[in-house]
C-alpha cells in the first residue's frame, strides 16, 4: 500500500486526522502548517500526498470527534516506568498500538482534552495530545517502518487513574467540539 493510500485509510476506516511528514522524518515538510492541516477530507489527503513518499503524521487530540491521547513510551526505561504505573493502580486495557523505532505509541480514547507532555507520566513516556501528533504506520523514519502491532485491535477508553494521571501532567488542553460529545467507540 502507498503512504498516499495509508493516510487515506487510516482517515476513511479509523478517523484518523492525518498530514503529511516529510519524506523520511517525524518532522512536517517545510512551508506546512504541521498538524493544524490534519484532516479527514479525503480530497485533501490526496492533495497533501499528491507525491508518495511523504511520511503520515496523525493528529493526537480527536478520532472521530472523540478525545484521544497517546502514550509514547520510548525503549526499556519506559516499558519499566509502564510497569510501575500498572503495578501501583489497575492494568490497561488492550488497545490500538503501533510500534516506533524505540518502543510504542499506545492510543486512547479520552473523558475531555488531555494535553501533551514530556516525562511527566513517567521517566520515557511522553503523552501526546492537544497540539501534538505521532508518526503513523506505513511511515519510514531512520530504516524503521512504523506498524500497528495488532491492527485488528481498537481504541479504548483510557481507565479513570491514567486519564486522572496525563490530564495532570499535561500542557493546558483546549477544550474541542468533542468535549461536548458522548465518548464513541467509532472506527478508531
Amino acid at each position: 500500500m502507498s503512504l498516499r493510500e495509508q493516510a487515506l485509510s487510516l482517515a476513511q476506516h479509523r478517523g484518523f486526522n492525518v498530514f503529511p511528514l516529510a519524506p523520511g522524518s517525524k518532522k512536517p515538510p517545510h512551508g506546512s502548517n504541521g498538524f493544524k492541516d490534519a484532516t479527514r477530507d479525503a480530497h485533501r489527503i490526496r492533495q497533501a500526498f499528491s507525491t508518495d513518499n511523504f511520511n503520515i503524521g496523525i493528529r493526537c487530540d480527536v478520532c472521530n470527534d472523540t478525545n484521544i491521547f497517546v502514550l509514547d513510551i520510548d525503549g526499556p526505561e519506559g516499558e519499566a516506568a509502564l510497569a510501575d504505573l500498572v503495578a501501583a493502580n489497575k492494568p490497561l486495557p488492550a488497545t490500538l498500538e503501533s510500534q516506533t523505532r524505540r518502543g510504542r505509541h499506545m492510543i486512547f480514547y479520552a473523558a475531555g482534552p488531555v494535553g501533551s507532555s514530556v516525562s511527566k507520566v513517567g521517566n520515557h513516556i511522553d503523552v501526546r495530545g492537544h497540539n501534538g501528533y505521532i508518526v503513523a504506520p506505513g511511515s519510514t523514519v531512520d530504516g524503521h517502518t512504523y506498524r500497528f502491532i495488532d491492527p485488528h485491535k481498537r481504541i479504548q477508553r483510557a481507565p479513570e487513574w491514567l486519564y486522572r494521571l496525563v490530564r495532570g501532567a499535561g500542557a493546558t488542553a483546549e477544550a474541542t467540539p468533542a468535549d461536548r460529545a458522548p465518548l464513541q467507540g467509532g472506527r478508531c
